[in-house]
């Protein structure tokens, strides 16, 4: 995962613990997202949506 908004952003790793949203999560497609950091490094999804008419049009 990396903030597409901040070009100086560096990429990361989100841990997702339920399997249900897996399958709904789309590869190169700028959600809002939420999550927490954990001293150990660990990331944990938190909350992610769709932006309203985020993704470009074709």
């Amino acid at each position: 995962m990396k903030n597409p908004y901040d070009k100086n952003a560096k990429p990361f790793e989100i841990t997702i613990a339920d399997e249900m949203l897996w399958n709904l999560i789309e590869v190169d497609r700028i959600y809002f997202s939420s999550y927490e950091t954990y001293g150990n490094g660990d990331v944990k999804l938190e909350m992610i949506k769709y932006p309203d008419d985020a993704s470009p049009k074709k």
